[in-house]
């Protein structure tokens, strides 16, 4: 039953066409125009076919006429529906009518066709390339050249603007990259680009006609239209297919299911020896090219674009050896940060997969068990910079945070005691990611401890309880090892908690600190050394045992004994001047005395009227010194 109607307009045509009486064929065209309303698409097929046959008693003139009406009348007026059945009349003129007569209108056909591309409706837009690639067909050697210059300006000038479902304005510039207007003419700009990058720009004709996919071309009325465009741009393409790999590449990877499997076909074709018959694939002397493309393709602002590159970068990840990469590892990093930030939810996807091959990647070339330690290190220095840095674990953005942390946490434990040249910025990054990657749940339950039914320290210990359970206490034990392992690092990690401790950051990163500094002295003594490892250590002790006793004086009672614990197990490595300020301080917060100066070394200790009797404070107060105890 559903080929009623497209019988029935079959029908119409032949007999039209074999009366010949020019009021029937007039009556005819007119019935047959007016089913433009329908959204049957394949019986506008057949509607054109039966335009092309009622024309016949008329010869050229009669479909010249059918021909001017539909460009003056249907082509750029009507709704979606009417300039899509339109569209479809004209295609079938096109592929069937009078040659001449189609050759005399090319231009006027031409840009018809091509601001059809821009419309909504994926069967317009499809009707319009396969248009636009049989009239190229059908033209004579003048026509072609003219048809050429012409389409390349048309891609190049700017789009159309379709509104009130009938009125249509032309304009310069191109819409925003989200848009499915947009977005599907500039998938027909860069077709047209990479024509001609070639040095080949009629082939934007074959390549229009591999961008439709719609379901209607694989029935009996579309398949007619096919003009094994494949084939034919595969033997025009070959010899310039070093030119073409990376673009190809990247087409390869397109969101549209339909445009992905004929530029697989296409690359396919071209990638096959033609003598041989044997496949081959990419070569060293195409990876530049290609992550080159790949990476500019990442910025731009088409989506869809954006989101076939890093499709296409996940791919070109997999096996890629560490002095290949190198040179791209952190702009490569970079992108995908960018792209997990898209307003696309398509291409953050994406960007999600690519830092997943990103981060396998980067913990292989780290790890010097597979790796060569001079690359390894090479790599460290280029990624522990950035995913410690302002771009990874301090990033605004929380989804790039936690991309940082999980890649830095893969690759410290990759690298080991490679991490040692980077350990200040390591050990600091990481201790403040404590407090910066802390659930904000537990920030809100310590100012509500009292309705959990809880006191406030011990909420404190549960939240330190987390943090030391943590993957980041699993890399801070890595850096422990890396430290002990090369004392010349000792003091300027002791300098950087020291700065950190100062700083008086959030509670898991000030406990973290103290945490880190004693297991760092005891560590570091367990692993033994002549004077120098000892000097390291005094000199990495002393400050650190200055702002830990500074810290004494902290709200919190848990971050007070973290830091008196820290400061027992620094004395025991400290200089002795070292020592006796942190012994000074400590018996001053002890007495509750003020401290008065006494000399230009010494303090005499000056206490409040009421304090409680004992007999250190009874012996200060009778004029001891703190050099006397």
């Amino acid at each position: 039953e559903s080929r009623v109607p497209e019988e029935a307009v079959t029908a119409l045509g032949r007999v039209a066409s074999g009366d010949g009486r020019p009021e029937v064929v007039e009556r005819a065209i007119t019935s047959l125009v007016r089913l433009k309303k329908s959204s049957h698409e394949e019986l506008h097929f057949a509607v054109g076919r039966a335009l092309v046959e009622a024309a016949k008693p008329g010869k050229g003139k009669a479909l010249g006429a059918i021909l001017d009406r539909i460009l003056a009348n249907h082509m750029n007026q009507g709704s979606a529906v009417q300039r899509a059945a339109a569209c479809t009349w004209l295609l079938c003129l096109v592929k069937y009518g009078d040659q001449k007569e189609v050759r005399d209108r090319a231009q006027k056909i031409q840009k018809s066709f091509s601001l059809a591309l821009t419309e909504s409706r994926q069967i317009t837009q499809e009707c319009a390339s396969k248009g636009l690639a049989v009239l190229y067909e059908v033209g004579d050697e003048k026509t072609k050249n003219e048809l050429v210059e012409d389409l390349a300006r048309v891609f190049h000038a700017g789009t159309r603007k379709v509104t009130k479902d009938t009125e249509i304005e032309v304009g310069v510039g191109g819409g925003r990259g989200g848009g499915p207007v947009s977005g599907k003419m500039a998938t027909y700009k860069e077709l047209c680009t990479m024509a001609s990058d070639v040095g080949q720009p009629d082939l934007v004709y074959q390549f229009l006609d591999l961008a439709a996919h719609h379901s209607v071309w694989n029935s009996k009325a579309g398949a007619a239209f096919s003009l094994g465009s494949i084939l034919k741009a595969s033997e025009r393409l070959r010899p310039n297919i070093e030119h073409l790999i990376p673009k190809l590449f990247r087409y390869k990877h397109d969101p549209d299911p339909k445009v992905r499997a004929s530029m697989e076909e296409l690359w396919s074709n071209l990638m096959t020896d033609a003598k041989t018959g044997k496949r081959r694939g990419l070569e060293a002397k195409h990876f530049g090219p290609v992550m080159k493309e790949l990476h500019t393709s990442m910025g731009k602002s088409q989506w869809r674009v954006r989101q076939s590159a890093a499709t296409a970068m996940s791919t070109m990840l997999q096996g890629v050896k560490a002095e290949q990469i190198l040179p791209q590892l952190q702009t490569i990093w970079i992108s995908a940060f960018r792209l997990i930030d898209d307003r696309k939810e398509s291409v953050r996807k994406e960007g999600f997969l690519l830092c997943k091959s990103l981060a396998s990647l980067s913990e292989r070339i780290c790890n010097p068990t597979y790796t060569r330690a001079s690359n390894a290190s090479r790599a460290l220095s280029e990624l522990l910079p950035l995913l410690a840095g302002d771009e990874g674990l301090t990033h605004k953005v929380k989804e790039v945070q936690g991309v940082s942390c999980g890649a830095l946490l893969r690759v410290v434990k990759a690298a080991r005691r490679l991490v040692a040249p980077h350990l200040p910025m390591l050990v600091s990054a990481l201790l403040q990611a404590m407090s910066t990657l802390e659930p904000q749940a537990f920030s809100y339950m310590q100012f509500h401890a009292a309705s959990v039914d809880l006191t406030e320290e011990q909420l404190e210990k549960l939240r330190v309880q987390a943090v030391n359970q943590s993957p980041l206490s699993d890399a801070l034990d890595t850096c422990l090892e890396a430290a002990a392992s090369d004392a010349r690092t000792v003091p300027e990690v002791g300098s950087a908690i020291a700065g950190l401790v100062r700083q008086g950051l959030g509670l898991p990163t000030l406990t973290g600190c103290a945490r880190f500094a004693s297991r760092l002295i005891v560590q570091a003594r367990l692993a033994g050394g002549g004077p120098e490892v000892r000097e390291r250590l005094e000199q990495a002790s002393g400050e650190m045992v200055r702002a830990f006793v500074r810290g004494l004086k902290d709200p919190s009672a848990t971050v007070r004994k973290e830091y008196a614990r820290a400061i027992g197990q620094l004395c025991a490595v400290s200089r002795a001047k070292d020592v006796a300020f942190c012994v000074r301080a400590i018996i001053r917060l002890y007495t509750n005395a003020e401290l008065e100066r006494k000399g230009d070394d010494d303090f005499a200790f000056v206490f409040p009227d009421t304090f409680t009797e004992s007999p250190l404070r009874s012996r200060l107060a009778a004029g001891g010194t703190a050099q006397d105890i």
